[in-house]
């Protein structure tokens, strides 16, 4: 199963202006008109990046389900990188710990936990596959490869690989910046649906490649048509 190819199935960008998102899809296939939105249920603990974030990951989800890669009880994963991020609810977990572990309250440490976009969004949309939060440019390094070793073992049917960008400009309130999302999975399951394109080995061809953002790498993958192998990270 090591040699076994996944594909990136489809994907979409949220770019984020003050907290008003605006959604563009990356496929290879007709998307049908606006379906409905999501319900976001608020919460104290959010993040703000947490509900466009939500939006997106549940567009594609819907549209997957329509086209029969998703079914109600499938276990999907997700793996978000977060780039440039500041979360509040992080600064005050660790200056608590500075104080020592006496001054950190339960509802600091729920707040923490909670906040994560990662964890909140598989709260919110009831993914129950493996799931995990990458920092800097991490998520592009390894989300895709462990997305693929995730799918190769039967972990999963369905991986969603995520990037959130802040913009240095924003401010807690109002986020501004650009959710990328990328959804994976077997090659097997392909049937009639064209994909983005298929990942073989995972290791970087030059330079360039590193240092493209998780969106300009997928846009480089679609323009070209290249796929890229899975050699094992674990």
């Amino acid at each position: 199963m090591k040699n076994e190819p996944s594909v990136v199935l489809i994907g979409i960008e949220v770019d984020v202006i003050n907290g008003v998102p605006s959604y563009q899809w990356i496929t290879k296939n007709e998307i049908p008109i606006e379906r409905e939105p999501f319900q976001y249920q608020k919460s104290k603990f959010n993040d703000e990046t947490v509900e466009p974030l939500c939006e997106g990951l549940y567009k594609i989800i819907t549209e997957l389900s329509h086209q029969g890669f998703v079914h109600s009880n499938d276990d999907i994963g997700l793996f978000v990188n977060v780039s440039n991020a500041i979360w509040p609810d992080i600064e005050r977990y660790v200056k608590a710990l500075e104080k020592g572990k006496k001054a950190v309250r339960p509802h600091m440490t729920i707040s923490f936990e909670n906040s994560l976009p990662t964890a909140q969004a598989a709260i919110q949309l009831g993914l129950n596959g493996p799931s995990t939060t990458f920092a800097d440019y991490c998520g592009k390094m390894y989300g895709i490869g462990l997305a693929h070793n995730a799918l190769v073992d039967r972990l999963t049917g369905l991986m969603l690989v995520a990037e959130i960008y802040r913009a240095p400009e924003t401010d807690y309130e109002n986020f501004t910046g650009r959710i990328t999302i990328a959804a994976l999975t077997n090659a097997c399951r392909l049937q009639n649906y064209q994909p983005l394109f298929e990942i073989r080995n995972w290791e970087w061809e030059n330079e360039h490649d590193e240092h493209l953002s998780f969106s300009e790498w997928i846009h480089h993958c679609v323009e070209s048509n290249k796929g890229q192998g899975v050699s094992r990270l674990t």
